[in-house]
């Protein structure tokens, strides 16, 4: 089973910021633990979204 995180509007974030985000997500459910697990950065601004869905379903 594959597990998918949508973090989304990551517009909203610094770009410097934005992998501190993603590493501070990942702390809160220890996601470095769990298997078949992916975090999407993702903006309704930009086509980030409907690449992500097109990775995760592909």
């Amino acid at each position: 089973m594959k597990v998918v995180v949508l973090s989304h509007n990551m517009d909203l974030i610094s770009k410097n910021k934005k992998e501190e985000t993603i590493n501070a997500i990942s702390s809160l459910f220890d996601i470095s633990s769990l298997e078949n697990v992916e975090i999407y950065p993702t903006s309704i601004y930009e086509k980030s979204i409907f690449e992500a869905i097109d990775d995760i379903l592909a």
